[in-house]
């Protein structure tokens, strides 16, 4: 995935965030988001210099049943 923010202002995005939902495919109960990811697009930003690495964040549950989940992604 890749964003083009040239056009951004990144001096108060504190309130922005890059929300993944993790769903549930299923046959019989249909499909249904099961878990949540928010990400501050400020952490995104303000650590980047340049080199890959990876981050990980803590997964919220949508059902109200606490895991111990991360989602971990490369940057």
């Amino acid at each position: 995935m890749e964003f083009d923010l040239k056009h951004i202002s990144f001096l108060d995005c504190d309130h922005v965030f890059i929300e993944f939902d993790l769903r549930c495919d299923g046959i019989i109960f249909g499909d249904k988001n099961i878990r949540e990811v928010r990400v501050p697009f400020k952490h995104l930003v303000d650590e980047f210099d340049g080199s890959v690495r990876f981050v990980s964040y803590q997964v919220r549950p949508v059902d109200g049943i606490k895991t111990k989940w991360s989602f971990e992604f490369l940057l």
